[in-house]
């Protein structure tokens, strides 16, 4: 038998690519990511402490919160709160719903620049394609509409999506949005 059976390496390897969430992480480097936005986002800051994600749908004010409570970043540098977009989104890649949770300045740019846009408008009424964009040790992304099926939603996504039991608002207090009951 060995170690493990090819059954379960596929399933150990899936199951690791196919979470509730799309971060930058997530971002196919070669072929980019598709997605759809699905219905309202939700904004505000978020950081970590503890390991765990910490979220206020507005920036507290000193008295409220210590931010020297959260942990040091990735290089060591002490933890921040930073602005974040999340939405609902179809991930025409994993072909699934997930929550995309968008901390990166220069992808939320895009989006915003996108919606003010009058040829484009709303996000909700396109694809788009994301791509991860290595420079040297920096990464930039690309945000790519897609006029292809612009306004149109494919039925059985619209299904999916209706049928999901998503409360976004749940990040705030750390529970789970997908745990809705």
């Amino acid at each position: 038998m060995g170690f493990l059976t090819a059954d379960k390496i596929d399933d150990i390897q899936s199951n690791r690519q196919t979470g509730n969430y799309l971060n930058g992480k997530g971002i196919d480097e070669e072929k980019g990511t598709k997605i759809r936005f699905l219905g309202d986002a939700i904004t505000g800051v978020g950081g970590w402490r503890d390991g765990s994600p910490i979220r206020f749908a507005v920036r507290p004010s000193a008295d409220e919160f210590d931010v020297t409570t959260l942990d040091v970043d990735m290089n060591g540098k002490p933890g921040k709160l930073k602005d974040f977009i999340a939405s609902i989104v179809w991930n025409y890649n994993e072909e699934k719903i997930q929550i995309f949770e968008i901390t990166q300045v220069g992808i939320q740019d895009k989006l915003i620049a996108l919606h003010r846009n009058e040829d484009w408008g709303d996000v909700t009424q396109f694809d788009i394609i994301l791509k991860k964009v290595k420079k040297g040790e920096r990464v930039d992304y690309e945000v790519v509409p897609s006029p292809k099926g612009m306004g149109k939603l494919d039925k059985g996504i619209e299904k999916v999506f209706d049928d999901a039991p998503i409360d976004l608002t749940k990040m705030y207090s750390g529970e789970d949005p997908f745990n809705v009951g």
